[in-house]
């Protein structure tokens, strides 16, 4: 079978396009070490305490070094209360699970990168408070 070269070629085109498409539905992998955060600009390096959005008209995925930095962009948004907006905050326990943001228990006194101060857990934990009460106290610290 010969195939001609214009159609080969227009094939890796289109295969390369599909490969770049964007997902606009679940998390993504954060690049530790290279990936920044939407708010501060600091490179997310703790695996512990990253967050992720999405949202907006375009359902497009941001990534956060720290859930309190997470909570205060949210906040800036137009459409901050869309009940389709997706958050997640990373496990602490594991640095290598997601968890519902609203659905997670918020430890204070974590030494979080930017110095919001909670940890995230599937768990309650003795001290944990429930999304509200972390996002009162990450928008009360801007």
């Amino acid at each position: 079978m010969h195939i001609d070269r214009r159609c080969f070629l227009g094939g890796l085109a289109v295969m390369g396009l599909a490969g770049c498409a964007r997902a606009s539905e679940g998390t993504e992998e954060i690049h530790f070490g290279r990936d920044t955060c939407a708010k501060c600009g600091m490179v997310i390096s703790d695996p512990h305490f990253a967050a992720e959005i999405r949202g907006g008209p375009d359902r497009q995925l941001v990534k956060f070094d720290d859930a309190g930095c997470a909570v205060n962009w949210l906040e800036k948004q137009a459409w901050r209360a869309d009940t389709t907006t997706d958050f997640w905050v990373m496990d602490a326990d594991t640095g290598q699970s997601w968890l519902k943001a609203m659905e997670a228990w918020y430890t204070p006194g974590a030494m979080s990168p930017m110095n919001y101060g909670y940890s995230a857990h599937q768990q309650k934990r003795d001290l944990s408070v429930n999304f509200e009460a972390m996002k009162s106290a990450a928008l009360s610290k801007g």
